[in-house]
């Protein structure tokens, strides 16, 4: 509860109403009978249970897990995280009473409610999102049944009051309701504003992501992106690439040797043009090709070409990544009538209109930086005050245009980039 505490010496915590989470997606928490934490949380980044993996989408099979889930099986998703404990940690799996998420476990210190939310639960890969249950399906192969796993609520309903003992020691009220939160992609969503079918947020993080409403439930056959539910009750889709700003610190550090690359676009110019093709895919990558082994490559180096030469064309891959899922979404017919950007790398000008120009669209950056948090305060407040409703309370910082003619050149760099990851993942 050392969080509690940070706030308490900061602010009077007594006067809180209610608490809620945006919460790190598809990581796995398992209590034992006595409530006790059996083993460390795998976190969604651990990619031990690539078998778990390969056997999900090729047993069962990808066509199976999407209907019944929405997606396919992916290294980041909770039940081949469980999947391999069974296997590897037979002893573990055995003692297994309570399954979690993240940020569910701190939901039940405080509350001491074995609870969760539709967001969070439609990455893990064991919830029918279109009927909002488990899957009995994949109950079966878990060999598990739902008395372990957490009751399923709206990501605005409270689960109950504050019962934790340190908590309320520290000052929080015994009075103070616990909403069940969300996950944080949906979370962030909210906080961004993006609240209406067809609206859309990109976010240039550690890794990218793309992020879109839609009122009735629909999903990618192929299984490039992911469909969720989104904290409103609405659902989502939502694309991930795994190297954005990652690749710049890549860059900095491992090539430059330097921590800082805060200035890393500053040295670029927007508008050059060069014939170097740059793949991001530094750890892998997630949405659309949902390829773990994919690695990074620079295609066409010439030696007349500088390190400012290089550094346009890692962000362009960049961008590329973020531009193939924006294509599945259009596919999807996801009719983008509003795109936000957010994110560390959304600060920099440069790479706005470099995004901007290989989008094709008008994008806009709003000030919101903190959205996951933003998105957690709504959710807390709709919890308390259940007649309130969502609204959106973004500020426009600055909205970039494309240039069509960089567009134009930009959608044959794009053809290239496919053809080169097409032609070089077996040599992966």
């Amino acid at each position: 509860m050392y969080w509690l505490k940070e706030l308490e010496e900061k602010f009077d915590i007594n006067k809180i109403e209610a608490l809620s989470f945006s919460g790190q997606m598809h990581g796995l928490v398992l209590l034992d009978k006595n409530d006790e934490i059996i083993r460390n949380a795998i976190l969604w980044n651990d990619s031990r249970n690539e078998k778990e993996v390969d056997y999900l989408n090729n047993e069962p099979g990808k066509e199976f897990l999407i209907k019944e889930t929405g997606n396919i099986a992916l290294c980041e998703f909770t039940l081949p995280k469980l999947l391999w404990v069974k296997k590897h940690e037979p002893n573990n799996f055995a003692k297994i009473k309570k399954i979690m998420l993240p940020k569910d476990y701190l939901a039940f210190k405080l509350s001491k409610v074995f609870a969760s939310d539709k967001s969070d639960m439609s990455g893990s890969l064991f919830y029918n999102l279109e009927k909002n249950v488990y899957s009995a399906e994949i109950l079966k192969i878990l060999g598990l049944n739902t008395n372990v796993f957490p009751k399923i609520y709206n990501s605005f309903e409270e689960i109950g009051k504050v019962k934790e003992t340190k908590a309320i020691e520290i000052g929080l009220s015994k009075e103070c309701k616990v909403i069940i939160g969300g996950g944080d992609q949906a979370t962030g969503g909210l906080g961004a504003g993006i609240l209406k079918e067809n609206e859309m947020s990109i976010s240039l993080g550690t890794s990218g992501t793309l992020f879109a409403t839609f009122k009735d439930y629909n999903f990618d056959q192929q299984g490039r992106i992911h469909t969720f539910k989104h904290v409103t009750g609405d659902y989502c889709f939502l694309a991930c690439t795994l190297a954005c700003a990652n690749s710049l610190k890549w860059r900095s550090t491992r090539i430059i040797g330097t921590k800082d690359s805060s200035y890393v676009a500053d040295e670029i110019d927007e508008k050059s043009k060069n014939n170097i093709v740059f793949l991001p895919y530094l750890s892998g990558e997630r949405s659309p090709i949902n390829n773990p082994k994919a690695t990074g490559t620079f295609f066409g180096l010439n030696d007349y070409y500088e390190r400012k030469d290089l550094t346009k064309a890692l962000i362009e891959g960049i961008c590329f990544s973020l531009y193939d899922n924006f294509k599945v979404f259009l596919e999807l017919e996801i009719k983008h009538t509003n795109i936000k950007v957010i994110g560390g790398m959304s600060k920099n000008d440069r790479i706005m209109q470099v995004l901007t120009d290989i989008f094709g669209v008008e994008l806009v950056r709003i000030q919101t930086s903190e959205g996951g948090g933003f998105g957690a305060i709504m959710l807390a407040k709709k919890g308390n005050e259940p007649s309130w409703n969502f609204e959106e309370n973004t500020k426009v910082d600055k909205k970039f245009s494309p240039n069509l003619n960089m567009h134009k050149d930009y959608l044959e760099k794009f053809k290239k980039y496919k053809e080169i990851y097409l032609r070089t993942k077996d040599l992966m």
